[in-house]
């Protein structure tokens, strides 16, 4: 993550922004400055993503839990076969297949998937909580800015 200013928001840009459009015909509300910075900002973008990958994580170990089914199958249109005879082997020519089944379940893995589970929720949770504290922060340092730009456009 990449955090400009410690911010993440670049002060030299946003300043200059704000201040042209309260000049312009044209004024963007603080809600819009807000919604647009929160909707657009990487950092932002990262985090959901995290959060939607920790999800995901954790259905993906749920599912280990569950039995594994394999099905498995081949053909093969020209087998040889020897075949004992009493006097000597005889081998024939003729096609073949083979049909199996089986079935996998973990009965005990000594609990490391459910620590891998709780993990994921540990790392998810922490995610939303940093989400949380980066959109508050975003909000408040927008609002400042915001304040300051119309300021200086009032001292114009």
């Amino acid at each position: 993550m990449l955090l400009q200013d410690g911010w993440g928001i670049s002060m030299k840009k946003l300043l200059p922004f704000l201040f042209f459009s309260l000049l312009g015909a044209e004024t963007i509300s603080l809600n819009e400055v807000i919604n647009k910075t929160l909707k657009n900002n990487p950092d932002i973008k990262t985090f959901i993503l995290n959060i939607d990958k920790s999800q995901k994580e954790i259905n993906s170990l749920k599912t280990d839990n569950l039995p594994k089914l394999n099905l498995d199958g081949n053909y093969n249109f020209t087998q040889t076969y020897a075949i004992n005879s009493p006097t000597g082997f005889k081998t024939t020519n003729s096609d073949g297949y083979n049909i199996g089944i089986s079935l996998k379940h973990k009965l005990w893995d000594f609990k490391s998937n459910f620590y891998k589970i709780e993990s994921a929720k540990i790392d998810k949770n922490i995610d939303k909580l940093n989400l949380k504290e980066l959109k508050a922060l975003f909000t408040y340092k927008l609002k400042t800015i915001y304040k300051l730009a119309i300021v200086q456009k009032e001292a114009i």
